[in-house]
């Protein structure tokens, strides 16, 4: 895997194996960009993003690299 993610406690953790693109994140509740932020290649080996304050529900992240790659799933915060 290029890229992985893990949610525990209202924290996401996003982990880059490769470190060859700068990666922008983007965190949407069901109407809202609640998140985002572009990281530089070299810093993308762990990312964490603090979403505790953020209400329950169901959120869609979005990871796109420098050529336009994406990824993309969905997480519930509870």
């Amino acid at each position: 895997d290029v890229c992985s993610s893990d949610l525990e406690n209202g924290q996401l953790v996003i982990k880059s194996h490769s470190l060859r693109s700068d990666i922008t994140i983007r965190i949407m509740d069901s109407s809202t960009m609640v998140y985002e932020e572009t990281v530089l290649a070299e810093k993308t080996w762990y990312i964490l993003i603090d979403l505790k304050d953020n209400k329950s529900g169901v959120y869609t992240l979005n990871l796109t690299n420098q050529w336009g790659d994406h990824l993309y799933g969905e997480f519930t915060l509870e």
